[in-house]
């Protein structure tokens, strides 16, 4: 974060926050079936809440009085927060007939994120004090969740009919989940003096995302471990940022940070891995749609910056 700054630096600068992230995602039935549901399966990782360091390592070299070229480095990881799963199966099109739905508790989860860019800088129309900027980078975003303490609140027969035997906790249950978000992202940025302070406002747009998902599904014997299947899919996202930046020194400054991310994929690809004794690989893999897969995440910073 350069808010603020017209001049040569190499900026380091450390933020601590709390982040709040939810991830979804859900898959149809097997095409070759027509009756197959439009949404078979969909899980809900919710209330992934955790406090979060992030360290930006920033340069800036003025090219003229007006322009100056920019490069920014950023590496978020979260602390291993808890949260919940929702797991709800469905006979029917557009989420009706619902004849499963567990829930599980998150124990653990590795988020982390990082990204590069770089861009050019500029004086707001000339004048002093407003500065905007424009770049290009590369974001990757993860997260990896175990699920733990199983719970089985809606499980219907062949027939539509409640089967109250096999409602309540299940034991066993060891499941991971891993989504990735990757892939490039335009910026752009504006920065206007407030008095002694600056107030910072920006935004990314994910252009060009690549969506991959991986699970380990450890109560289900029949499936391959450990990745029972994967997801691949393509889509967009967005990231908006706001700062407000208080000098304290000539090369000391603490500001205050809210984020939003929204990142998405659709129309992807669910590749299931079957045991198959009769098979070479001893496996056979199944392809169903992957609907969508969706993040986001909403967290709050403090921070300090020292410009060397």
């Amino acid at each position: 974060m350069l808010t603020g700054l017209f001049i040569d630096a190499f900026v380091l600068q450390l933020d601590v926050g709390y982040e709040m992230s939810e991830v979804d995602w859900n898959i149809a039935g097997l095409p070759q079936y027509a009756e197959s549901p439009n949404v078979l399966s969909e899980l809900t990782f919710r209330d992934m809440d955790s406090p979060a360091l992030n360290v930006h390592i920033n340069g800036m070299k003025l090219l003229s009085e007006d322009w100056a070229a920019i490069v920014e480095l950023s590496y978020l990881k979260t602390m291993p927060p808890e949260g919940t799963v929702q797991d709800s199966d469905y006979d029917l099109n557009d989420r009706e007939g619902e004849f499963s739905r567990s829930y599980s508790d998150i124990d653990g989860n590795d988020r982390n994120s990082w990204s590069i860019s770089g861009g050019v800088k500029t004086r707001w129309l000339g004048s002093v004090g407003h500065y905007a900027s424009a770049s290009v980078g590369f974001s990757h975003d993860t997260w990896d969740m175990q699920m733990v303490n199983g719970y089985q609140s809606v499980l219907t027969d062949e027939f539509g009919n409640p089967d109250p035997r096999f409602i309540g906790p299940f034991p066993g249950l060891d499941a991971r989940y891993q989504a990735e978000f990757s892939g490039v992202f335009f910026k752009l940025s504006t920065e206007h003096q407030l008095g002694s302070t600056f107030l910072g406002i920006s935004a990314k747009y994910h252009s060009h995302l690549r969506f991959d998902g991986e699970g380990e599904w450890n109560l289900r014997q029949n499936l391959r471990q450990p990745k029972s299947f994967t997801h691949e899919a393509n889509g967009t996202g967005f990231t908006a940022t706001i700062d407000w930046t208080i000098p304290i020194t000539s090369a000391i400054d603490t500001f205050v940070r809210a984020n939003y991310q929204s990142l998405s994929a659709s129309d992807g690809v669910d590749q299931t891995f079957v045991i198959d004794d009769l098979a070479s690989q001893g496996y056979v893999t199944y392809l169903t749609p992957l609907n969508e897969a969706n993040a986001e995440a909403t967290s709050l910073w403090v921070g300090l910056r020292y410009n060397f």
